[in-house]
């Protein structure tokens, strides 16, 4: 499984947008997660997990919008 996540996570950086990228990677090295934060995030890995279904580009974006706009309120 590791194996599989890791070569996803690897094809999906390849292919993602720098600027997009320079956010997620900005975002990864704020080690200030809030509870909430870690909860979501453990949340969205199991309903992975469980269902195998992946969240589109677009709503990934919407959601690292969210975020950045909810730090920097």
């Amino acid at each position: 499984m590791e194996n599989t996540l890791r070569k996803e996570l690897h094809d999906l950086i390849d292919k993602f947008p720098d600027d997009k990228l320079q956010e997620v990677f900005d975002l990864l090295q704020d080690d200030e997660y809030s509870d909430g934060m870690k909860r979501m995030l453990d949340e969205e890995y199991e309903d992975y997990e469980r269902t195998g279904e992946a969240v589109s580009k677009e709503e990934v974006d919407k959601i690292i919008q969210a975020i950045l706009t909810k730090n920097n309120a």
